[in-house]
């Protein structure tokens, strides 16, 4: 299981909660996802690779305001879900930062357009890249200049 908080929290709704501070890379997650994507820092972080953590919370209202100051501060960002792509979390985030005329890199993790069969948890989080490896694997193949940037941080 998750170890949980023991005090409940409020917290507003529409704002997301900033998890982890970094400045190589935004990674947003939603939901389910969070985990994976902080176990997925924990891992870059071992490569040098500071990635920030954001819990977006809610796809609506989207929290646009602490994703585009992420996302100006790194200037690449993933979402990850574990929902569709097309017309999904990411591409709301991407439409909000157009509208807001954020500059950055944006790709996303979750499911693609396809019929997805059926299977466990794991298997179909592994198969779409939706756990801490395939965060990794997404990352490295969405901005390939983390590996010079793994590599310089290696030989300091």
């Amino acid at each position: 299981g998750v170890l949980m908080d023991k005090e409940l929290k409020l917290f507003d709704i529409g704002k997301g909660e900033l998890v982890r501070q970094g400045s190589d890379i935004s990674l947003v997650a939603i939901g389910a996802t969070l985990y994976p994507a902080i176990e997925a820092a924990e891992m870059l972080a071992q490569k040098g690779i500071k990635a920030e953590i954001i819990n977006a919370r809610f796809a609506k209202p989207l929290d646009s305001g602490l994703i585009s100051e992420s996302a100006l501060k790194t200037g690449k960002v993933v979402t990850i879900e574990e929902n569709t792509i097309m017309g999904g979390f990411g591409s709301a985030v991407m439409d909000e930062m157009n509208r807001a005329g954020v500059s950055a890199r944006v790709n996303t993790i979750g499911i693609p357009d396809i019929f997805v069969e059926h299977g466990s948890l794991e298997l179909l989080r592994a198969k779409y890249n939706v756990n801490a490896p395939g965060i990794i694997e997404q990352v490295f193949s969405y901005y390939p200049e983390l590996i010079d940037l793994q590599a310089h941080k290696s030989n300091l």
